[in-house]
């Protein structure tokens, strides 16, 4: 028996076909990350945080930025091993780079930034948006023509990354040099390339061997969810037990280097997207049934970026206009809430109204270019001869 042929590549007649478990993967993974950035910002210590429930509160939350990176990763391994565009794809980091560079300037005129060495370091950490460009890079370097061959050197980067993590960090780069904390975040930066890197390129090496083709990835997926699902069991069987591997690195910070937290984390991700992927059936007749919930999620997914800069502007302000870090208050976990819904509101608003509003901006400057090349009539045209062709 056959197997069913792969889907055809992406061309202009064939647009891209969507994996529906993916889409619903990213748009979980904004949503998750919005009611968390809420929640930390507004929310009182005391109110969820402690005991049990605030353990397995921060370990769930802990996924959020793995899911995102692997989810980014996902997509550019089917997009660039479907149809390479090299050049749209690094021009999409430098826009990266610079709006999360932007949404991160420190409230203090841009001179002052300048000349004050510690808010310059802070201006050039690596946040999330510039992790995503600084991968997107590094894989357009790695990447060959043989995906099998870039599936390679990405899980050996990968794997170099998360087990080598805490000695790199041992090192402290960051505490001399500007740049270093793109390295190790001993500073202060949250996703530095060392061991975040090892989310996008895991995630981008199986996509890889995917390319076009979504049946060979929703076919796979069950298999690779066991083995995430193993990979996890063995890391919390480890970190329960008294024989610990971390412990063969000596002191560092397992929260944040760990490689047996980092393949945990891995493991959890890939699980997830395997239960999402055999539960496609099932979410395909949801969305059959509510058209619009499946427009929100294609939405959340292909626009991530506009909910992750519409929610960040709405908690923290924009730079001109941010606060001093710390003076935020802090509310209920009720009043908490309905701030979280409303935030998600105005970011899910905004990410629907994108496309609409792009394609506003377009037309109008479409009509503004052809009014500028449009020829003058002749005076001595008769009334309602056609315009002469300006190429005759």
């Amino acid at each position: 028996m056959s197997s069913p042929p792969p889907i055809a590549p992406v061309t202009a007649a064939n647009p891209e076909p969507r994996w529906l478990a993916l889409d619903v993967f990213r748009a979980l993974a904004v949503l998750w990350m919005i009611q968390g950035h809420t929640f930390t910002a507004l929310l009182g210590s005391g109110d969820i945080f402690g005991g049990t429930f605030g353990q397995i509160y921060r370990l769930l939350h802990g996924l959020t930025a793995p899911m995102f990176l692997c989810g980014a990763g996902l997509a550019y391994g089917i997009v660039t091993f479907g149809a390479a565009k090299p050049r749209r794809l690094l021009r999409r980091a430098l826009m990266l780079f610079a709006i999360g560079t932007i949404l991160q300037l420190p409230a203090a005129p841009l001179a002052e930034v300048v000349q004050r060495r510690e808010l310059l370091a802070a201006a050039l950490q690596p946040a999330a948006l510039q992790l995503v460009a600084a991968c997107l890079v590094l894989a357009e370097l790695l990447r060959t023509r043989s995906a099998s061959r870039f599936a390679a050197a990405a899980l050996v980067v990968s794997a170099a990354s998360a087990l080598l993590a805490p000695w790199i960090w041992n090192i402290s780069l960051s505490s001399r040099y500007v740049l270093g904390s793109w390295i190790d975040g001993q500073t202060g930066a949250q996703f530095s390339l060392v061991p975040w890197v090892s989310f996008f390129l895991i995630g981008a090496a199986i996509s890889a061997l995917f390319g076009a083709s979504l049946w060979r990835a929703r076919a796979r997926m069950p298999l690779i969810g066991l083995f995430g699902l193993a990979l996890s069991a063995l890391c919390y069987w480890q970190f329960l037990s008294g024989h610990r591997l971390h412990s063969l690195y000596g002191a560092h910070p397992f929260w944040l280097t760990s490689p047996m937290f980092v393949v945990f984390r891995v493991g959890m991700v890939l699980t997830w997207l395997a239960v999402l992927s055999a539960a496609s059936p099932l979410l395909a007749r949801s969305f059959a049934a509510w058209p619009s919930l499946r427009r929100l999620v294609a939405a959340l997914s292909r626009h991530s970026l506009v909910a992750y800069v519409v929610h960040l502007s709405v908690l923290y302000g924009l730079p001109p206009l941010r606060g001093q870090h710390g003076t935020a208050p802090h509310f209920s976990l009720l009043e908490c809430t309905g701030i979280c819904a409303l935030v998600l509101f105005v970011s899910v608003l905004s990410t629907l109204n994108w496309e609409r509003l792009r394609e506003l901006v377009a037309s109008v400057a479409r009509r503004f270019v052809q009014t500028k090349r449009a020829p003058l009539s002749s005076p001595l045209a008769p009334p309602g001869a056609a315009p002469r062709d300006p190429l005759v």
